[in-house]
């Protein structure tokens, strides 16, 4: 018996394949009288299996893989043609101008796969600006989020020897050598790239088969990305490691009932929040 997940139908106007639950043709706008109506809310999720299979293949191979790539391949430039030693070469690529340099075309990279991949839907991903209830939603939890991320990094950072783990002092140390480039990516580009990847692509392929498998690896995934368990304080990792459970479980939360726009505007929010308290403390 044919899975629910892989069903698809042809448009038999435009001759799009396009998911049967979704209300209408992507392309020519043909109503589909089998779709349901809540993919009008979240639109994302009811983007046909193979695309979201697709664009998870491509935007996580990029998103995880292409910096090391780049990083290798500088390493080797540095040291064959210029003779750099390892030490010249590590503070060369660890410079805020170099690291959110490649970070950026990273991001870059993987929004235009998924508008590509994404090309038929685009209508309904771009129109998030008009839905405000979502928007307000995502600020609202967004709130909520950033409220219990503070409250849980004050507590522990009353436990003894505990500092700021390796992801977030790569950031914070590269913000500070450029912080226009920093804010750009960090706060407007990183957050569209990774919500493509772990929400829209990752969330929904696995949502089309269990939507509590989808919360879990989703959740997990982006999660355990930004912890490096190679770390010589890996209790810091372990105390930012909750840390990012709680940012990931919002996120995916947000984005199963408010679309992308909700999860976007909230992991945007939360970046900028970040960025803002290196001013201030």
């Amino acid at each position: 018996m044919e899975k629910n997940y892989l069903k698809e139908i042809i448009c038999e106007n435009c001759k799009t394949t396009y998911d049967q639950d979704f209300f209408e043709c992507p392309r020519c706008k043909k109503e589909n009288l089998n779709g349901s109506i809540k993919s009008k809310n979240n639109p994302t999720l009811y983007i046909n299996f193979s695309k979201l299979a697709l664009s998870l293949a491509l935007g996580f191979i990029i998103i995880v893989f292409f910096p090391s790539i780049i990083q290798a391949i500088i390493s080797l430039v540095l040291s064959n043609s210029y003779g750099f030693t390892q030490e010249n070469i590590t503070n060369f690529l660890l410079n805020g101008n170099v690291n959110f340099s490649i970070s950026l075309i990273t991001y870059i990279i993987v929004i235009v796969i998924f508008l590509i991949i994404y090309k038929d839907y685009l209508k309904y991903i771009i129109s998030f600006y008009k839905r405000y209830k979502n928007i307000i939603y995502g600020v609202l939890f967004s709130i909520l989020m950033i409220g219990i991320s503070l409250l849980y990094n004050y507590l522990t950072s009353f436990i003894p020897g505990i500092n700021t783990n390796d992801n977030q002092e790569l950031v914070i140390n590269a913000i500070k050598d450029n912080y226009a480039l920093g804010f750009f990516t960090v706060v407007i580009f990183a957050p569209l790239a990774e919500e493509l990847v772990y929400r829209v692509a990752l969330f929904g392929t696995l949502n089309k088969i269990n939507k509590i498998l989808a919360y879990i690896v989703s959740i997990l995934l982006f999660t355990v990305i930004h912890i490096n368990f190679a770390s010589s304080d890996i209790t810091s990792e372990i105390i930012a490691l909750f840390s990012y459970l709680i940012s990931s479980s919002f996120l995916c939360f947000i984005y199963d009932k408010y679309s992308l726009e909700g999860s976007y505007i909230a992991h945007m929010l939360n970046n900028l929040i970040s960025y803002i308290m290196l001013f201030i403390l």
